[in-house]
């Protein structure tokens, strides 16, 4: 049925799907002659949706992330932050980057600390 373009969206497994979804759906699976070139698809509402949904949580995670660094960053002590502030603000970004690089690369277990035995 779907290669002669004739279907229907009965079934409870379509309850859950948006009109968008399906509109779309409906726009590439007919004859090669109505149906929506890739870059039409690409401007569907559900693909913009879709994309605009994921960059939204992207952004609720790098928050989350940041909020977390800024908490933790309140933890340290006075000495601490003005060493942090001191190569923030003398260090260029290519500087910050390959700190952050050798940095990842000796916090052998991730969790954000060095231990005296991952800096030997």
């Amino acid at each position: 049925m779907v290669a002669k373009g004739k279907f229907d969206f009965d079934g409870e497994e379509w309850d859950n799907i948006s009109k968008e979804a399906k509109d779309l759906i409906k726009k590439l699976i007919c004859k090669p002659e109505k149906r929506l070139t890739a870059q039409e698809a690409l401007e569907h509402k559900w693909i913009k949706k879709q994309l605009k949904e994921e960059e939204l949580q992207k952004k609720a995670n790098f928050k989350g992330a940041k909020l977390e660094s800024f908490k933790n960053f309140h933890k340290v002590s006075k000495l601490q932050k003005a060493a942090f502030t001191a190569i923030a603000v003398q260090a260029s970004p290519d500087d910050i980057r390959e700190l952050k690089e050798l940095f990842k690369s000796l916090d052998v277990n991730g969790d954000g600390s060095l231990t005296f035995e991952e800096l030997k």
